[in-house]
């Protein structure tokens, strides 16, 4: 299989979210990707734990070690300490091995640079497709106004050559996001997102610049650059494959200081 990961569609496939052609094309990938069907399990024993509790799991000597200095230190009697240590490693252990498998999703499933850079990929792919194909701001904002929690702001890029395209309701983060497209010369694109969040949320960026008063992080990932920055208590993104000068510039054009 080639390099590519569905992080995200992982939990979507466990919880039965994804709609036919999405899972078919999903359980595909996972069929054949071993480092997929890792994740999937992790995920699997997760919804176990959590749905029928804690099992007794392996934990590392040095850790249980500490553990017992620990509770000898904090107990009064022999008896105590036994029925405290006792207790306390049982839960101890299956905290470790649930929190490394929560670890593992949180890790790999909330990088939201690179889900927003995978969100280009695949609606470049046409594997996202629109669920509005329109080049009509307003008609943009108004479907996601009944769609999505937040107030979107969908502006005309005609004066830089970016034409609307169309958008569609999508996820990112696990969180509910409004993703829409620019077409622009030599069959560039750009792709922004909307969606609740923070900039403390994101990982460490490549680059911090500030324009107009306004903050952003910048993410360049190989032939992609992702470009973060807040309005309220929504996140924006923008995408492209484009020199990341001119991507970073159509950002600073699009940000509205809040």
């Amino acid at each position: 299989m080639s390099g590519e990961h569905f992080d995200l569609a992982l939990q979507d496939l466990l919880d039965g979210r994804l709609n036919p052609d999405e899972q078919a094309r999903v359980q595909a990938h996972v069929d054949e990707c071993a480092e997929c069907r890792s994740v999937l399990e992790d995920l699997r024993r997760g919804r176990a734990w959590a749905r029928d509790g804690l099992p007794a799991a392996d934990v590392p000597p040095d850790l249980v070690d500490d553990l017992r200095r620990r509770l000898d230190g904090a107990t009064r009697s022999r008896s105590a300490t036994w029925i405290g240590r006792r207790r306390f490693l049982a839960i101890g252990a299956g905290a470790v091995a649930a929190g490394l498998a929560t670890a593992v999703y949180v890790r790999r499933g909330h990088d939201w640079p690179n889900e927003a850079i995978d969100a280009y990929r695949e609606f470049r792919a046409g594997r996202r497709p629109f669920d509005a194909e329109t080049p009509d701001p307003p008609a943009l904002d108004a479907l996601f106004r009944t769609r999505v929690p937040f107030h979107t702001r969908v502006f005309d890029f005609g004066m830089m050559n970016y034409r609307l395209a169309g958008g569609r309701v999508d996820r990112l983060g696990g969180r509910a996001a409004a993703l829409y497209v620019y077409a622009g010369p030599d069959n560039r694109h750009l792709v922004c997102e909307m969606f609740v969040g923070t900039l403390t949320e994101l990982t460490e960026p490549s680059e911090r610049r500030e324009h107009n008063g306004i903050p952003f992080v910048i993410y360049r990932r190989g032939a992609y650059t992702a470009v973060f920055w807040p309005e309220t208590n929504v996140l924006c993104v923008v995408v492209s494959d484009m020199p990341a000068e001119e991507t970073i510039a159509l950002a600073f054009a699009k940000a509205v200081k809040t």
